[in-house]
């Protein structure tokens, strides 16, 4: 076994160990980088969350005037409804209850959930007289 290693087998092992090393540290130091923050990154998420934050605070103003005039239009509806002598049609029912869902969701309750009860509550043709 006094053979040696032929030279092409020599250079082929240090190709490979060259290599290796090379896409190791490669690696190691993708690994490395993936902990630290990115500062433009980091910048950007702080933009957005300023203007998200801007954003909210026009929103709002605005969900309480929609939410106001929502119930403006309850009342409105109740009003149709006592005019024709406490009766509120399906129609009328139907409509208010859609007005009243989406008040409801953007926080409206109270006095809205009063008056569409109240439409919800009333008959839908005259109530006979009870003998």
């Amino acid at each position: 076994m006094t053979e040696t290693i032929p030279v092409w087998a020599t250079i082929l092992v240090s190709v490979i160990t060259t290599c290796g090393g090379t896409v190791a540290g490669w690696i190691l130091r993708r690994i490395d980088q993936l902990g630290k923050p990115d500062p433009a990154l980091s910048q950007r998420l702080d933009q957005v969350d300023a203007s998200l934050t801007q954003l909210d605070q026009r929103l709002d103003p605005l969900q309480d005037g929609v939410k106001t005039m929502l119930l403006c239009k309850l009342e409105q509806m109740q009003r149709e409804m006592v005019d024709a002598g406490g009766i509120a049609d399906n129609d009328l029912k139907t409509r208010a209850e859609g007005v009243y869902a989406t008040y409801h969701a953007l926080g409206g309750n109270g006095h809205g959930t009063q008056v569409n009860q109240d439409i919800q509550d009333a008959p839908i043709a005259p109530r006979k007289p009870q003998a």
